[in-house]
């Protein structure tokens, strides 16, 4: 599929929008009903990371809310930090 370039004088008109505050909190539509909360883990050298997320009963797809989107991506950024900084984990 080719690029196409829009110019602004193809555009039909300028619409403007608000979007909620509690937009971005769940639960959330999928497949024609709301999803679930359930809990989920991620593990990285050694540690463990324990997170919620919203999940679709009929597809199987998860979404995240503004809180454990947050969550989530203060572990990405320790993992960001242990693979650049070469910190290492040890148990006694």
């Amino acid at each position: 599929m080719a690029k196409e370039n829009i110019q602004r004088q193809d555009i039909i008109k300028e619409v403007k929008f608000t979007i909620a505050e509690d937009a971005f909190e769940g639960p959330f539509r999928c497949c024609n009903q709301l999803t679930k909360k359930t809990r989920k883990q991620a593990h990285y050298k050694g540690l463990s990371f324990s997170y919620e997320v919203w999940r679709c009963s009929k597809c199987g797809e998860d979404y995240l809310d503004t809180q454990q989107a947050k969550k989530l991506e203060g572990f990405w950024t320790a993992q960001k930090a242990f693979d650049t900084f070469l910190v290492e984990i040890r148990e006694k």
